[in-house]
């Protein structure tokens, strides 16, 4: 994995993220929370499911497109952030074109390795929830999310951490994952 492509293709996504944590707006139980769930639920689901698959190709498919990734960084450097030019989503995008499904595919196997030293059987894996926070940047129109996915196995419980993700038409794509780990059943 090359940790400067990943903080490079994340600078601005993230710095979208951080500098919201100031204005964060969760979802209150008076919107209508049928339409907001079922699209942060379906990521939840397809993250596990491309965790349980293995499948690359699977895991690869729940990040933007060549093109989602273009838009999403042109609205950022609409909104005008900070370090943001043409010149780098240019630079970025083309990197981007080159390394991410190596990327992509040494974080699942990186995922992979850390599922298995848990002992972690995905056969037996069942989604339980997707715990979510939602996120507006003011300063640029997009929805983020962050969280963790409760899963279990037979009956020892798990959490996938430090899930990012950005709304797009039709949905979430996957921002970045920071581990999976055991935890107790009530935590």
């Amino acid at each position: 994995m090359k940790p400067r492509l990943i903080i490079t293709i994340f600078l601005a996504i993230n710095s979208f993220i951080l500098s919201a944590q100031n204005t964060n707006m969760k979802i209150s139980s008076t919107d209508s929370l049928a339409s907001h769930y079922v699209k942060e639920n379906a990521l939840g689901a397809a993250v596990l499911d491309a965790l349980k698959s293995r499948n690359v190709a699977d895991w690869i498919a729940l990040y933007p497109t060549h093109a989602e990734f273009k838009s999403i960084l042109e609205v950022g450097l609409a909104a005008k952030v900070e370090g943001l030019t043409q010149q780098k989503i240019d630079e970025m995008i083309s990197r981007r074109k080159k390394e991410a499904a190596a990327v992509y595919e040494a974080q699942l196997n990186g995922y992979q390795k850390q599922a298995d030293s848990l002992h972690i059987k995905w056969e037996e894996a069942v989604f339980e929830k997707f715990n979510f926070e939602s996120v507006y940047p003011g300063e640029v129109n997009l929805k983020y999310l962050t969280g963790d996915i409760r899963f279990s196995c037979k009956h020892v419980h798990f959490i996938i951490d430090g899930i990012q993700a950005v709304e797009i038409p039709g949905g979430y794509r996957l921002q970045d994952v920071k581990a999976i780990r055991e935890v107790e059943a009530g935590e």
